[in-house]
């Protein structure tokens, strides 16, 4: 009986001898002998398990840096690209970079000042490995309209002309529309190809990017809806006759809305903090949760203010 409780119970007894051995050794008590010989019999365990780094958090082995933006200068041994962050960088070009120009191979004489590329190096290298000539895009906030040109502002403060022609295909949205659609103070993405002076956009298709307003209904007037933005700010919604309201994947109305409700604007800006809706989403965006995942709480959503 003896025996069987000493087997049953030896890691206990192993704990007590190694901390009572500890609170000796702490008052000067217990000698170097009687310390070494309980440690020796100490679990690995009670030290803990050992730190791994969370890998996710660890840069991802074999990856090759790659920069996007626009060629401001071009020869045949070196390449200067502008981000869209306005940070120009220099890359050297030799006989074993690749040009690639949509799915065709190409070299460096199709390089042309104001082109978009995407440039691949070798980790530490400024050796461009792979440049690959993007399709002719400008992306910004209209400032002026006149005639066939369209002037934007890009994300560095640029401004851009785009020239446009009976050809020219605009959509907002799913819907094809036009040109009249267009008025300063929207984002429009436009895809075409670069004029003679490189810098210039001839478009054969403008999208029309709303804006929208994603916030809780603080008060609600007729067609006016007032909505507390992320970081307090006040913005009116005014809503017409027009105006589409869903709620999920269903069709919804505006007398479904009360305050405190949580809605997504789009439509036009037409002044400060003020837009008029052609689309009213209730409910904050779902995000699909992993097998295994418990939903996060709800969060503020994501904002654009004007």
């Amino acid at each position: 009986m003896q025996r069987h409780f000493l087997k049953r119970n030896r890691g206990v007894i192993l704990g007590i001898t190694a901390g009572a051995a500890v609170g000796l050794t702490s008052l000067g008590l217990a000698t170097s002998a009687t310390f070494a010989s309980t440690s020796a019999k100490l679990p690995t365990a009670v030290a803990g398990p050992k730190h791994r780094p969370n890998p996710a958090l660890q840069p991802r082995k074999g990856r090759r840096p790659m920069v996007g933006g626009l060629v401001v200068t071009a020869s045949t041994t070196t390449l200067s690209v502008r981000s869209m962050n306005d940070v120009t960088r220099s890359y050297s070009l030799n006989s074993s970079t690749r040009y690639l120009e949509g799915t065709s191979t190409t070299d460096s004489q199709a390089l042309k000042t104001g082109e978009r590329v995407r440039v691949v190096t070798s980790r530490g290298s400024s050796t461009a490995k792979t440049v690959r000539i993007l399709e002719p895009r400008a992306l910004g906030m209209v400032v002026g309209i006149s005639g066939n040109t369209i002037t934007i502002t890009n994300r560095s403060g640029l401004e851009q002309a785009i020239y446009t022609s009976g050809s020219t295909i605009y959509h907002e949205g799913r819907s094809t529309v036009s040109q009249s659609a267009l008025k300063v103070g929207e984002l429009i993405s436009a895809r075409g190809t670069l004029a003679s002076n490189q810098s210039t956009l001839n478009a054969d298709n403008i999208a029309i990017h709303l804006p929208h307003y994603a916030g809780k209904v603080t008060a609600i007037s007729g067609d006016v809806l007032t909505l507390k933005l992320r970081g307090g700010v006040t913005a009116t919604v005014n809503v017409t006759g027009t105006t589409t309201y869903r709620d999920g994947t269903a069709t919804s109305s505006l007398s479904a809305i009360k305050d405190g409700s949580f809605v997504v604007a789009k439509g036009v800006v037409t002044a400060t903090n003020t837009m008029t809706a052609t689309k009213l989403q209730l409910g904050r965006p779902s995000t699909p949760v992993p097998p295994g995942k418990t939903a996060p709480a709800a969060g503020p959503g994501k904002i654009t203010p004007a």
